[in-house]
C-alpha cells in the first residue's frame, strides 16, 4: 500500500462479538514476502470518538486477558474455568 493511502478498516473484536469501522492513512509499509505478506503503519483519522473508545476498551481488555492467561488458553475454555 502506498504511503498516504486512505483506508476504511472493519475490525471484528474477538470475544466481544462486535465489529467496528475505523479510518486511517498509511504512514509506512514494507514487504515481508514479495507479493504475499506486508507490514504497514496506519494512523487512525476521522474515526468517531465512540468508535475509538470501543477500540481502546478492547485493547485494554486484551492486555488484561493476556496478563491473566499468559500461556494462551483459548478464550472459551479460559472463561469456562475462570468464572
Amino acid at each position: 500500500m502506498p504511503v498516504n493511502t486512505f483506508l476504511q478498516i472493519d475490525l471484528t473484536l474477538k470475544g466481544l462479538n462486535e465489529t467496528i469501522t475505523v479510518f486511517g492513512i498509511v504512514k509506512w509499509s514494507k514487504t515481508i514476502i514479495e507479493n504475499e505478506s506486508f507490514d504497514a503503519g496506519v494512523e487512525f483519522v476521522d474515526t468517531p470518538g465512540e468508535t475509538i473508545r470501543k477500540f481502546q476498551d478492547y485493547i485494554s481488555w486484551k492486555q488484561n486477558f493476556r496478563k491473566l492467561n499468559p500461556v494462551g488458553v483459548p478464550f472459551g475454555i479460559f472463561t469456562k474455568f475462570n468464572k
